[in-house]
């Protein structure tokens, strides 16, 4: 690869206000109240993983480099100029997510490329395969619906409209108490996991 491509899910914090409606939790976390904005902590493991690669000699690009909640169109467009300046297969995309959902019950780190056997499928199947070795497969969603063992298909906008390979990572539900923990007390464990995952993407062919 030339270039890493990365991009946060949702909006950031604007004077003090979360401009994603949604998209956050609610709740006790250490016996305080709290309110996780996923946007703002996706912008936060962002930002952390560009400093790392940055230090490793990674080139990489931040595609959501503003608070605001920027269109899919424009996180598309972002990305396939880019594809347009270097070669679609010498940039890799990753989104980055936090997920949630109605019940506690619901945990685990997922990572989706865009729908049918693509380019995308072997790079995703790599980084879930290092996930489980370094956190255990209780920690990781497995795909059990076709032949991939770790990536889910998924008909979003951001894979299924950019030229490069391209991956949205999930790391765990907020809605989650033993993730939200991982998310928010062990965010340096997703910082540097995404980091060396993302350094040896780099250094493919």
């Amino acid at each position: 690869m030339k270039i890493i491509a990365l991009g946060s899910g949702h909006g950031g914090i604007i004077e003090g206000q979360y401009v994603t409606p949604g998209k956050r939790y609610y709740g006790l976390h250490g016996g305080k109240q709290i309110q996780l904005a996923e946007g703002a902590f996706n912008r936060y493991v962002l930002y952390g993983v560009i400093a790392q690669l940055h230090l490793r000699g990674v080139k990489v690009a931040n595609i959501t480099p503003e608070d605001e909640d920027i269109s899919l169109r424009a996180r598309v467009m972002r990305v396939n100029a880019l594809c347009r300046k270097y070669g679609k297969n010498n940039v890799y995309y990753m989104s980055i997510h936090h997920n949630s959902f109605t019940s506690d019950s619901v945990f685990g780190t997922e990572i989706f490329t865009s729908l049918g056997e693509t380019g995308s499928d072997p790079i995703a199947e790599f980084i879930g395969e290092r996930f489980v070795k370094r956190f255990g497969k209780t920690n990781f969603r497995m795909n059990n619906v076709n032949s991939k063992e770790y990536s889910k298909d998924a008909n979003y906008q951001v894979l299924r409209n950019t030229y490069c390979r391209a991956s949205l990572m999930e790391w765990g539900f907020m809605s989650n108490t033993y993730d939200r923990t991982r998310i928010i007390d062990k965010t340096q464990d997703e910082v540097i996991f995404l980091t060396d995952v993302l350094e040896e993407i780099y250094q493919m062919e």
